[in-house]
């Protein structure tokens, strides 16, 4: 997952792991309406190869499922930015980690639309997602484009 703001930073978001709750999860349901993250509540994701505003943070958790619309249904904060409270490593992280639910620096999901790639066996998910990135009550314009 890639993204980039009007200050031109950027990040990368990887897989991550509850302890205890196991290793995060995406998947698309058969008919192709929703998005889903598991395990839940807390669905973390590692923040790696961070730019600008976002080297404060590693770690990031994805709220709820995304329902592709017409309309778009989806909890917002649909990400919340934070640090790994589990050794520091990006990612890693319990479910009682307060700077990923405490819905400061979060980016709020306004559209989401998803294509499938078919490369001889394998099916890749794009799911391009756009909002805002709010950044301690700051407003900063944000896209992002994830290949699942």
């Amino acid at each position: 997952m890639t993204a980039t703001s009007a200050a031109a930073s950027q990040f990368q978001l990887s897989g991550g792991v509850l302890v205890p709750g196991g290793i995060s999860n995406v998947s698309l349901n058969r008919d192709g309406i929703d998005l889903n993250f598991d395990p839940e509540p807390v669905t973390p994701v590692g923040i790696t190869s961070a730019t600008g505003i976002f080297t404060s943070f590693n770690t990031a958790n994805i709220s709820d499922i995304i329902s592709f619309g017409p309309p778009l249904d989806v909890e917002n904060p649909f990400l919340d930015f934070g640090n790994s409270d589990f050794l520091n490593v990006p990612g890693v992280t319990t479910p009682g980690n307060a700077s990923l639910t405490d819905g400061v620096n979060v980016f709020q999901l306004t559209n989401a639309v998803y294509q499938l790639s078919q490369s001889g066996a394998n099916v890749a998910i794009d799911v391009f997602l756009e909002g805002t990135f709010i950044v301690l009550g700051n407003i900063i314009g944000l896209w992002i484009k994830n290949n699942c």
